[in-house]
């Protein structure tokens, strides 16, 4: 009979799914079967019955015509899934879709042919499920009382070194990306959008957490982390599986929270972030609400950054970003825009920065001049289209159009 073989863990670990599948390729020669497919599923809770790439695909291949295996090997029943509901209708639509199911750590196989039998195996279910729950409640408790504590409980937050204390961790400040964390929460009471500010940090290289870089919804999650002001919440939502999806996330009480005072890794002074949180509730006033929550449109004005150009205009010595970092400027007592690349990382020679108000004054009537010319608009209009064309895939739309498709 043809075998197909699937694997399961909840913690990523390559070898502990390579070792399921090690033993059910066993199980499958002692039996005479000949493995022809494998399904794997690594770092996947088994509340989740969604996003699971290799369970998806082994239930459409049972479904299929013809059925390329005849038989399902894994180690257990709580492989399939560690919710008792689901993964009694999983199980159930592959002994009906006439597919045989065998567990190896305990040699027996799923039979789902009498009422007796469908009933033993949802006791098999209940106990997985309550397995994983009592493993969570476990694993939240711990983690609240870490909290509590004023300890650390996940992944490093930008802005902290993580300092081994006997047997726990604690938070230490990173001077230098305390500075940049300062500099962004800077940008945002100065009126500068999420997008832009992200820009700015992208353009000057400015070294940021994780391996994706800078994006809108990390300095939106960086502006909001109270932690940033000296006091650590803990505990705002929980997992919760609903609709097949376990990795949704659940509110929680404010009376369920954890909230603990920790002023010596406080970065942002509170004037500062009293400032940023009143602009930003300013700025959301203003804006058309979407049933989803989100908001649409553009802000009326006045609540646009004062600094128009700040990453946007470039030094004429390095090309770097000019920004305006606060202050009337070195020369003159006059409002500047200074090219970050020489404060920054001093690769510049350009000291002397471009005066703001005559500058933007500048470019606006720039602007202006350029949207009452037609043909300057049309030839932009063009230029666009182009630069649009180019960096679609594949071969030239004008030989697409012309093909039929």
């Amino acid at each position: 009979m043809r075998a197909a073989l699937y694997a399961r863990k909840s913690q990523a670990n390559e070898e502990a799914v390579a070792g399921q599948l090690a033993n059910a390729r066993a199980f499958a020669t002692a039996k005479g079967f000949t493995v022809v497919r494998e399904f794997t599923d690594d770092g996947i809770s088994g509340a989740e019955f969604l996003a699971r790439p290799g369970f998806s695909t082994l239930l459409a291949a049972v479904k299929a015509t013809p059925r390329p295996f005849d038989v399902i090997i894994t180690m257990h029943v709580d492989r399939v899934g560690r919710e008792a509901y689901r993964t009694n209708i999983a199980l159930l639509e592959i002994a009906e879709a006439g597919c045989r199911i065998f567990t190896y750590a305990d040699g027996q196989e799923v039979k789902l042919d009498s009422p007796l039998a469908k009933q033993m195996l949802s006791m098999r279910n209940y106990a997985a499920e309550d397995f994983r729950q009592q493993i969570a409640d476990k694993t939240r408790e711990t983690l609240h009382r870490k909290a509590r504590a004023g300890h650390v409980t996940g992944t490093r937050t930008f802005g902290y070194d993580h300092l081994a204390v006997g047997d726990h961790l604690e938070r230490q400040i990173n001077t230098q990306e305390a500075a940049v964390v300062v500099r962004i929460f800077e940008m945002a009471a100065e009126g500068y959008g999420n997008r832009r500010i992200m820009n700015t940090l992208r353009d000057e290289h400015v070294p940021a957490p994780g391996k994706k870089g800078w994006s809108k919804t990390g300095i939106k999650a960086l502006l909001r982390n109270k932690l940033y002001l000296g006091v650590l919440e803990f505990a705002k939502s929980r997992a919760a599986a609903r609709g097949g999806a376990a990795s949704k996330r659940a509110a929680v009480t404010m009376d369920d929270w954890v909230v603990v005072p920790l002023p010596g890794v406080q970065i942002v002074t509170d004037e500062l972030w009293a400032k940023v949180q009143q602009r930003k509730a300013v700025t959301r006033q203003h804006y058309l609400g979407a049933p989803d929550g989100n908001r649409l449109g553009q802000p009326e004005a006045g609540l646009i950054a004062s600094s128009l150009l700040n990453g946007i205009a470039r030094c004429g010595v390095c090309g770097g970003a000019l920004s305006y970092n606060g202050g009337k400027g070195r020369h003159g007592g006059v409002r500047r825009y200074y090219c970050t690349s020489r404060n920054f990382r001093g690769v510049c020679t350009n000291g002397r920065g471009v005066p703001m108000i005559p500058l933007d004054e500048a470019v606006r009537d720039q602007i202006d001049q350029m949207l009452t010319d037609e043909e300057t608009i049309w030839q932009l209009c063009v230029e666009r289209t182009e630069r649009w064309k180019r960096s679609m895939p594949g071969p030239p739309l004008s030989a697409r159009t012309s093909s039929g498709r």
